[in-house]
């Protein structure tokens, strides 16, 4: 929430598709390296990189749909790696065979 109470811009609007893919990116470099933990300290950058180069108007909203495709992406990676390893959880190491097949974007069993 920002400190004027609005929430207005809590709606997904179409970003830059290579933004968003670095921050899908990002997510599977953080449970590859970290168990899927992060200070999330690049992904801001890059959040806040893109989002300064729309006009004001647009800002809040894509930032807040970035963060949604970092959210999401990142739990549907745990969801993946969950269903190879029922004993894994956040902060552990993953298997790296685990992630050879995970596709972006995609949560279905082969």
């Amino acid at each position: 929430m920002d400190i004027t109470g609005r929430t207005d811009f809590r709606r997904i609007v179409p970003v830059d598709e290579g933004v968003a893919n670095k921050i899908k990116s990002l997510v599977f470099e953080r449970m590859e390296k970290n168990g899927g933990m992060s200070g999330g300290e690049i992904e801001s950058e890059i959040i806040k990189d893109y989002v300064m180069s729309l006009p004001p108007e647009e800002r809040a909203a894509a930032g807040w749909t970035l963060n949604q495709i970092s959210l999401q992406e990142a739990d549907r990676l745990g969801e993946y790696v969950h269903q190879r390893d029922p004993s894994w959880n956040w902060g552990k190491p993953v298997k790296p065979d685990i992630l050879d097949d995970y596709k972006s974007g995609m949560n279905i069993l082969i």
